[in-house]
């Protein structure tokens, strides 16, 4: 089942889809009491039934909020919807690096060195905090309309 624009998942508001990844399907949505954007990750309607796999999302989803840094997207609550689990974060701004090469060609040394030590702060605090991330590419690394 799509989610389609304007669903409210509890008190967010959908309003576009991002994307899709291994796990789950990534929208644009409004926190309606706060009146800010987030980013909603739902866990796949494929992997609905897998407890496995249910069980990781919420895990990653705990263990990422535990993590306060800059590199690392913010993680405000998780819930159920539609029997899956859902992850609201903080929306970025930005473009994944995996798009903006595809786009506009290889970064410049100065830039792609600023990601990959960007990249590597927030693996770091990831580390830190007992967090492995499993899934490094450039698809996954933001790069923010703001630097």
């Amino acid at each position: 089942m799509s989610i389609a624009p304007g669903t409210t998942i509890d008190r967010y508001r959908i309003e576009s889809s991002i994307g899709a990844g291994s796990m789950g399907d990534v929208f644009r949505g409004v926190d309606v009491d706060l009146n800010r954007k987030v980013a909603v990750k739902i866990l796949s309607e494929r992997h609905r039934d897998n407890p496995e796999l249910r069980a990781r999302f919420v895990r990653e989803a705990r263990a990422v909020a535990a993590i306060s840094h800059r590199n690392v997207v913010q993680v405000f609550t998780t819930g159920t919807y539609d029997e899956r689990p859902y992850i609201a974060m903080e929306f970025l701004d930005g473009t994944d690096l995996g798009s903006a090469v595809e786009d506009g060609g290889r970064l410049g040394s100065l830039s792609a060195a600023r990601a990959i030590l960007d990249a590597a702060h927030g693996l770091d605090a990831a580390a830190k905090a007992g967090l492995i991330h499993r899934d490094v590419k450039p698809s996954n690394l933001v790069r923010l309309v703001d630097g």
